[in-house]
């Protein structure tokens, strides 16, 4: 249950332009991007890793590099070789969970890219207009990016609930547990999370965006008077995907597998070479 943990009430108001006491004391400095009043906002830099965009993207918003997934990983996983090393396993899985959650936001696409679905030269472009006074693409484009986002980790956790209300191992779990391409990946090292989980999430953008837009009704996904996140309760989505055609949901049901696939993998490695720590 730890890896669930830092969704909840963790990562809140470090920030030196927050409305807390102790944001200032961390030096973390002002928040990067996000609305520094919204607590739920702040976290959002430590959850979100921007490590593979265009150099253009980069030289013209600098503070996309300033997320912190890397450092919240390295530190609870520094933590939990201490404790298996020390003797105390408890800790040692508890922090180690800690970890997990942050390499785990990093498989997914919608924490990995700045942007899935739009090019550099188009993000460029709404920016450019904002930037002179027309904030309506660039506002608009933050409603679809929020949007998909929910879809897709709605329709995850919809997947897992309807297999566990059956008592049936579906996609998700059957991905999660397939092992066969733990072994694909490099050795496990400080930089696996940013050059290894990171931009094969970051790749799989577009791809995922696409499936999106081809399968989930248009309102959701496409349509930004539409806020998803205030609506998903009363949305069966599954039940509307699959109005779409059994084509398109069993693609996109496929492209999920994929990302839970990596998911599984990419933590076991990251807990093997942890467990290497307990005292033989």
């Amino acid at each position: 249950s730890a890896s669930d943990e830092p969704d909840y009430g963790m990562d809140l108001n470090l920030w030196e332009d927050n409305p807390s006491e102790w944001g200032p004391t961390y030096g973390f400095g002002k928040i990067p991007f996000g609305n520094p009043n919204l607590s739920f906002s702040t976290q959002a830099p430590f959850h979100m890793g921007y490590h593979h965009e265009s150099p253009v993207i980069y030289m013209a918003a600098g503070f996309l590099k300033r997320t912190y997934p890397l450092l919240r990983i390295h530190q609870y996983e520094s933590l939990s070789r201490l404790a298996f090393r020390t003797g105390h396993p408890y800790w040692g899985w508890r922090f180690a969970g800690l970890a997990l959650h942050y390499l785990q936001d990093l498989t997914q696409p919608y924490h990995a890219s700045l942007a899935p679905g739009f090019s550099a030269a188009r993000l460029i472009g709404i920016n450019l207009m904002a930037t002179l006074g027309l904030p309506g693409a660039k506002n608009d484009m933050v409603i679809l990016l929020s949007n998909r986002h929910f879809v897709l980790e709605r329709y995850e956790s919809q997947m897992i609930q309807t297999a566990a209300q059956t008592r049936q191992s579906g996609p998700v779990e059957q991905a999660l547990r397939d092992t066969r391409t733990d072994a694909d990946y490099p050795a496990w090292a400080d930089a696996y999370a940013r050059d290894t989980v990171a931009r094969q999430a970051h790749g799989l953008g577009d791809q995922v965006t696409g499936q999106m837009l081809a399968s989930v009704p248009t309102g959701y996904v496409n349509d930004p008077a539409f806020d998803f996140g205030v609506q998903a309760g009363r949305i069966d989505l599954m039940a509307e995907v699959a109005r779409q055609g059994d084509a398109p949901r069993a693609t996109l049901e496929s492209t999920i597998a994929t990302l839970m696939r990596n998911y599984g993998a990419h933590s076991r490695n990251m807990l093997r070479d942890i467990l290497q720590e307990q005292p033989r």
